[in-house]
């Protein structure tokens, strides 16, 4: 999402925002998640790990901090939620027991 919102903004294009925009996420940069690939390579076990920040963002403060980079001033069309979007995604990366 955050590499479509950008691309629309940087080249001024519309877009649609699929319910009320208060739909939550966990964005994480991929070069985190890409390190965190790495270093599961050399964990001695096998096991299954969450990459996540717990941090709760929502589509709308998506849209308001990107826009607010890009210098994007055009509202979202705000359309019907799709079927079986989820209304919260947010990774739990804890390790019960450490890692």
């Amino acid at each position: 999402m955050v590499a479509i919102f950008t691309h629309c903004m940087i080249h001024g294009g519309d877009f649609q925002i699929f319910g009320d925009g208060y739909n939550v996420r966990d964005y994480v940069y991929v070069k985190d998640v890409a390190r965190a690939n790495l270093l599961a390579l050399n964990y001695p076990e096998n096991d299954a790990f969450n990459i996540g920040t717990t941090e709760e963002t929502t589509v709308n403060q998506l849209f308001d901090t990107l826009a607010a980079l890009t210098s994007y001033s055009r509202h979202p069309k705000k359309t019907v939620a799709r079927l079986g979007d989820l209304k919260r995604s947010v990774l739990d990366n804890s390790k019960p027991g450490g890692f």
